[in-house]
């Protein structure tokens, strides 16, 4: 890619309307204003690219296909221009054509965007090597490739890669948003400002833990009041003449009382 040219004049060399770029990127998920100031801009957009190394096997290759989707995204394939040369020859007996198409069903880098493609392409013959391949005469693309595919583990959604290339200025104002977020999540000793919802949640489980002590206390509290009252209520009445097995309870009571005081 030649960095000194806008998207724009790469599109007009390749042969592609903007209308058609900006309508796939719209179907991907992109903004419609921010995909129309990306083609109305005339400079490049610098790109943080990820750090990729090509396997070795592609290094040697004397022939790589490169297939792209906005939501597949990118496959590197050896064998896709030999695998089409063969289906065009329609020899269904060759061994060949049938240890690719055994190997594309097994290989879990050939996704169901590559196999709905060589259907869309090469309908008739992919039918027919597929029915020699898996021995059901009765085999059709409209009915049967589907449920083929997910019998071979290949799923109808794409998997989200772990990395992608990103613009440099939306990868700054990510890096400014998590500084910010770290900030507010942690802020300066008197410095005013609304708390954020991790402090938020501890102020409530300090506040509760506290109102949860208080209440203890208080019945704590109650409970030595009552205890003092009965014990003095219990020496107005030993000094009426109360019997001794009485009074000798109440001294055990009056103990706990001094005990609960204590704690």
């Amino acid at each position: 890619i030649d960095q000194s040219k806008s998207l724009a004049d790469m599109a007009e060399e390749a042969g592609v309307e903007s209308a058609e770029i900006k309508e796939a990127a719209v179907a991907a998920g992109a903004d419609a204003k921010a995909v129309d100031r990306l083609f109305d801009s005339k400079e490049n957009s610098k790109m943080v690219m990820p750090k990729v190394e090509l396997p070795a096997s592609l290094k040697k290759a004397e022939q790589v296909t490169a297939l792209a989707h906005p939501r597949w995204g990118q496959v590197f394939l050896q064998t896709y221009s030999r695998f089409k040369t063969l289906l065009e020859a329609e020899d269904w007996q060759n061994p060949e054509l049938q240890k690719l198409v055994c190997s594309y069903l097994e290989d879990s880098q050939i996704n169901a965007f590559i196999w709905h493609r060589l259907a869309l392409q090469y309908p008739t013959q992919l039918e027919k090597v597929l029915r020699e391949v898996l021995g059901r005469p009765d085999f059709t693309l409209e009915r049967d490739l589907q449920e083929l595919l997910k019998e071979c583990n290949k799923p109808d959604e794409p998997e989200l890669p772990e990395i992608a290339s990103v613009p440099v200025h939306l990868h700054d104002l990510f890096l400014e948003a998590l500084t910010e977020v770290n900030k507010s999540q942690y802020p300066p000793v008197g410095q005013a400002g609304r708390l954020s919802l991790p402090n938020l949640s501890l102020l409530k489980f300090i506040c509760a833990r506290l109102l949860s002590a208080f209440a203890l206390n208080i019945i704590f509290l109650c409970a030595t009041c009552l205890f003092l009252i009965f014990h003095v209520l219990i020496k107005i009445q030993g000094a009426a003449g109360v019997r001794e097995p009485h009074w000798h309870f109440h001294r055990i009571s009056a103990s706990a009382c001094s005990r609960c005081v204590r704690f």
